[in-house]
């Protein structure tokens, strides 16, 4: 019983001890992408919807108001119940090159294929309805493309909390609710640990469906997003991988999306999130055992088993394995105990304090009232890890027994 805690607790520090040499590596070899693409090639916005008619209008003015010169706008009503299409047609519909079509609700990934058969351009770039586009988003990941590149991912913001105007922030305060909040923590260290410290290695797991370029050659090569997937951009970027495709990662927050703010509607995105990528992962086991890029294959992707599938059941075991012990009256050495949990959840919050730190300094986001995240950073490994925890196991169960899958639309508030 001891040995199962204990493996628990070397794999935690394991875990840890890799996640402190990638911020490492990101403070010490993060610069900032040039421009070296001169080019101005035709740009297709595809822009699923459903049921968004709190949001879609401030998302469509945001892509008309980019200073880039050259793209079409093709708006895909998904089937939705509300005034979504509506909304749309009046206001855009006479702007000469936004397109808005109308299909039966088919999913997300079924409305961008449809909607790629009508763009004329040569790359897509594909963003979410509840999403709002910086004025130099287009411009900069056209311009910054490197030669060669397939497809471009950029960081994505958390709009909540933040005033909105013309499709950009003009405040950017750290959301106000606790809730959101983590989730602005959980975005940082998802964005930093890999994507920035191995940005030039090609080892992008996923395009985020807010924010993505994709060229048309690869999207037709791969067949476009498969319709049976949860984590349809997960699974669109592994495939890439799969036919030796590169993707380039941009360390610049070029769009802002709308997180769920209550709990409910987190614990359905997060658990679609996380069975996409599993699905993703499993859509595609040759990657691990083929050869080429051996940074992302034979390193990254078999660390991310380790930590995101199998870490998930060593903590399970650890937990039932303690709680066994206390209700057999097992001897525990409270004081060692209490010691170690004290070093873990420092190690945590030291790791979740240096990524914040570097989004602020190095990537030089200004936000303001940054000692609420610092603040709450000593609280998340007593509250949201264990949620986090639970949607993990969640989604491995509805995997395996094969759950019916539901994409779960959440409710959206609107901007500002």
């Amino acid at each position: 019983m001891i040995l199962s805690f204990g493996f628990f607790v070397l794999f935690t520090f394991f875990i840890f001890g890799v996640n402190f040499i990638l911020i490492a590596r990101a403070w010490i070899t993060h610069t900032k992408d040039e421009f070296v693409n001169k080019d101005k090639p035709l740009v297709s916005i595809l822009v699923p919807a459903y049921n968004e008619e709190v949001v879609i209008v401030e998302s469509i003015k945001s892509l008309l108001n980019q200073d880039y010169d050259n793209y079409e706008i093709i708006i895909i009503d998904d089937g939705s119940s509300d005034k979504t299409f509506d909304i749309a047609s009046k206001h855009f519909d006479k702007h000469d090159n936004v397109t808005i079509l109308k299909k039966v609700n088919g999913g997300k990934a079924m409305a961008l294929n449809y909607a790629a058969q009508k763009a004329k351009g040569e790359y897509f770039m594909c963003i979410d309805a509840d999403t709002v586009l910086v004025p130099h988003a287009v411009s900069t990941m056209v311009g910054k493309r490197k030669p060669g590149v397939d497809a471009v991912a950029a960081m994505v913001g958390i709009s909540n909390g933040c005033k909105i105007e013309n499709g950009q922030p003009v405040s950017n305060d750290i959301p106000s609710k606790i809730s959101t909040r983590m989730q602005w923590m959980e975005y940082c260290r998802s964005y930093v640990a890999f994507r920035c410290s191995l940005k030039d290695h090609n080892v992008i797991t996923v395009i985020s469906g807010a924010c993505g370029l994709i060229s048309r050659e690869i999207f037709e090569k791969i067949g476009g997003y498969k319709h049976d997937q949860l984590g349809e951009d997960m699974e669109l970027t592994m495939n890439i991988h799969s036919h030796d495709g590169t993707v380039q990662f941009l360390s610049e927050t070029l769009a802002w999306t709308e997180a769920p703010d209550n709990i409910s509607d987190l614990s359905k995105q997060r658990v679609r999130w996380f069975r996409g990528a599993l699905q993703a992962f499993m859509a595609h086991p040759k990657l691990i055992r083929s050869k080429g890029n051996f940074v992302f294959r034979q390193l990254l992707l078999p660390y991310i088993w380790i930590s995101d599938v199998i870490g998930v059941w060593v903590e399970i075991a650890a937990w039932i394995t303690l709680f066994y012990m206390i209700a057999t009256d097992a001897f525990i050495n409270w004081p060692s105990f209490l010691l170690i949990w004290v070093f873990i959840m420092l190690g945590h919050y030291l790791n979740t304090v240096l990524i914040m730190l570097f989004v602020k300094y190095k990537l030089e986001v200004k936000y303001t009232k940054f000692h609420r995240a610092l603040f709450m950073g000593l609280f998340e490994g007593f509250t949201y890890h264990f949620l986090y925890l639970y949607w993990l196991v969640k989604s491995h169960v509805f995997e395996i027994f094969k759950v019916s899958k539901q994409w779960n639309k959440l409710e959206r508030r609107g901007f500002n």
